[in-house]
């Protein structure tokens, strides 16, 4: 994956737990939504340490994760 595609990929996560956390700001949340929520942020702390690692490594072709 590219630089601009991790990019895309986080700022998408980052927009999704935005979102989730404004709705959470108007409503209490359910067990259900508190799930939801600890996926959508988990998953952007990984794809922040994937990118941050990517920025490490620029200059190793083809490097795999």
């Amino acid at each position: 994956m590219s630089d601009s595609e991790h990019e895309a990929m986080r700022r998408q996560a980052e927009a999704e737990r935005l979102k989730e956390n404004s709705e959470l700001a108007k409503n209490p949340p359910t067990k259900q939504q508190w799930q939801r929520l600890e996926k959508i942020n988990k998953r952007f702390r990984e794809l922040e340490k994937l990118l941050k690692r990517k920025k490490t490594k620029e200059g190793v072709e083809n490097y795999i994760y």
